[in-house]
């Protein structure tokens, strides 16, 4: 598999001139100790920022799906907005369309089917600093997905982080490598 197949099956999202990817293959042959990431493994850092119109409702900002034989391992991810209140923006993380980390976010006690609202980050970037921890796994058959909602009079700038790694599904050895 080329390297251009693999970022193309790997990453889908729209308007992809505006996306930053970043992969790379750690040099050390040992195990990063802030990743659980296997020996066979490729780490995975995608980011993307877009100004949002006010009014915009669940639009996707980015979609992954790792390539057939592969599994992308999220490990945490990072929102930002430069909205003046959290109130008006909306990240939602999606597996195949069922909202993922139900009890990340603000606690939105009057809505029992969404008692979680994720609106702001830890920081005012996507920095390392602004990594929201979590654990789940997307299969080649999945589409994980970001959408974003803004109910502010005005365009906002948002963004979303996803961090983890890419491994090989059944024991095969990644037998590639992304520069």
């Amino acid at each position: 598999m080329s390297n251009e197949t693999f970022l193309k099956n790997l990453v889908k999202v729209l308007s992809t001139p505006s996306v930053m990817e970043v992969f790379r293959e750690s040099e050390d042959a040992t195990i990063n100790p802030f990743s659980n990431a296997p020996m066979n493994a490729m780490s995975f850092d995608a980011r993307r920022i877009v100004e949002v119109s006010s009014g915009t409702f669940d639009e996707i900002l980015m979609e992954l799906t790792p390539p057939e034989g592969y599994e992308l391992i999220v490990e945490g991810y990072a929102v930002y907005s430069d909205a003046q209140f959290a109130s008006y923006t909306e990240f939602i993380p999606r597996l195949n369309g069922s909202r993922q980390f139900p009890y990340h976010g603000t606690p939105d006690l009057n809505n029992p089917y969404a008692p979680f609202k994720i609106t702001m980050g830890l920081d005012n970037n996507l920095a390392d600093s602004s990594i929201i921890p979590c654990n789940m796994r997307v299969s080649d058959q999945e589409v994980f997905s970001w959408s974003l909602t803004n109910q502010s009079p005005v365009s906002q700038v948002m963004g979303v982080r996803v961090k983890g790694y890419v491994r090989p599904v059944g024991g095969q050895s990644a037998d590639y490598r992304i520069g």
